[in-house]
């Protein structure tokens, strides 16, 4: 039996544009045989379940795709099993989702009934008390990476006008016709949006791995490396996105945790390809990188000069700013435990144990 590849990443982030999902890029509809809703709330046991149904998909040697929470990375938000179009997903807000096409594709799968609500309720002043002090810290959490969205944005602007877009837009052509082959009669592929990062209690969590674990022949993946302190990377990677999916490749896109908007990396499996921006380690052990890409070198020189100084001021004002972030988000996960702790008591897991495992019998056989 093959070994079973696991790949790992955030599909939801602590943005500067406050929580921002990409959860309607999860699957392709098209692909999907089955797909479970999760509703239940703190220490209901959701994220256990899909730890057991990825388990148990593994240990058949099928792939699996696993979401992991930017407000708790050891925990899981999704998992997705390609080889049998499967997918269990925590349908709970912030994240909330709803059936696509209820019974025919989506299911909802309850867990409220797995915990005593009627002895819960000597627990609710703690409860109220505790779900208040956790948004409160995600309050001060998100205007943290507000500030640091503006001082991002700020610099950016001050490198713009020394940018020739076209010529960046240029070199994305050129990477197209390297390594895209064309195919006719092909439909078009949707991509699957994902963040390879997140801003999480635990500081900023990457999963650099997962770009070449991605790739049909790991080994000899071809690694393009880009060097981009300005969000300059869209302008370069939008042209092998697109071509990428008009030719009918399966293709991941990857974005940025802090302006989820900007396109920060494009993996073709199928073509062992990876172009990223080379951030968060995500090259670290690579013998070689087939090129290197440097956008920061296509700046005017002269707007370098001028606004070195601004420049210095806003990406330190950035870096205090995420790191107070990283403090109320860890705050926020403390209080949580403490909510998911009065819970457990009063939660039936034996219950949950035998839905995990008619939910494995259901998707795996």
């Amino acid at each position: 039996m093959p070994n079973a590849k696991a790949t790992n990443f955030f599909i939801g982030s602590n943005s500067g544009c406050g929580f921002y999902s990409y959860f309607d890029a999860f699957y392709d509809s098209d692909r999907m045989r089955k797909v479970f809703l999760l509703k239940g709330g703190a220490g209901n046991g959701k994220s256990t379940l899909m730890k057991k149904i990825a388990a148990a998909a593994q240990k058949q040697g099928l792939d699996t795709e696993q979401i992991h929470c930017p407000s708790d990375p050891d925990s899981l938000d999704a998992v997705r099993i390609p080889a049998v179009g499967a997918a269990v997903i925590d349908a709970t807000p912030p994240h909330a989702r709803e059936a696509e096409y209820h019974g025919a594709l989506d299911r909802y799968v309850s867990l409220s009934e797995y915990v005593d609500s009627a002895a819960l309720t000597a627990e609710r002043e703690a409860i109220v008390r505790l779900s208040g002090e956790i948004r409160d810290r995600h309050d001060a959490a998100r205007k943290c990476l507000a500030g640091a969205y503006s001082a991002s944005n700020a610099a950016m602007g001050l490198v713009l006008g020394g940018v020739n877009s076209e010529r960046i837009s240029g070199r994305g052509a050129a990477l197209v016709r390297r390594y895209i082959p064309k195919r006719h009669g092909v439909r078009p592929t949707k991509a699957y949006k994902r963040f390879f990062s997140g801003f999480t209690p635990k500081g900023l969590v990457a999963f650099p791995e997962t770009l070449t674990t991605l790739c049909a022949s790991p080994a000899s993946a071809e690694l393009v490396s880009v060097l981009d302190d300005f969000g300059l990377s869209p302008f370069l990677l939008l042209p092998l996105l697109e071509a990428a999916q008009q030719n009918g490749f399966e293709v991941y896109a990857g974005y940025s945790p802090l302006v989820p908007s900007c396109l920060t990396s494009v993996v073709v499996p199928e073509l062992s390809l990876v172009v990223a921006v080379n951030e968060h380690g995500i090259f670290d052990g690579a013998e070689a990188h087939v090129r290197n890409i440097r956008l920061n070198a296509l700046i005017a020189p002269d707007v370098w000069k001028q606004n070195r100084t601004r420049l210095r001021i806003l990406r330190r004002t950035e870096r205090s700013l995420l790191e107070d972030a990283f403090t109320s988000l860890s705050e926020a996960l403390r209080l949580h435990d403490a909510l998911e702790a009065i819970y457990k008591p009063y939660t039936d897991y034996a219950g949950l144990n035998r839905l995990a495992e008619k939910l494995i019998d259901e998707i795996l056989n």
